[in-house]
């Protein structure tokens, strides 16, 4: 896992901005293809997910299960 996803499960979006900020690959993926979008959508990291999805962060990427970050946040009861 990278920084940015340690940052992002972790909720610190000031060092995620940072990262951002120093060129991170927002699209890198885990071992079960989860990124770090996805990571924050299913923690209903609000104010993470906004950075990311700013900064470029792809949103189709699909997670080892099939299902992209607004998939997994809505499974987590992170959508209305």
């Amino acid at each position: 896992c990278t920084a940015l996803f340690w940052a992002t499960l972790k909720g610190h979006t000031d060092i995620v901005r940072e990262l951002i900020r120093a060129g991170a690959a927002l699209d890198m993926q885990d071992v079960y293809q989860v990124t770090a979008l996805i990571g924050a959508a299913e923690r209903g990291r609000t104010d993470i997910v906004r950075e990311l999805i700013r900064a470029g962060a792809a949103l189709d990427v699909r997670a080892k299960n099939g299902n992209t970050a607004l998939q997994c946040a809505r499974q987590h009861g992170h959508c209305l």
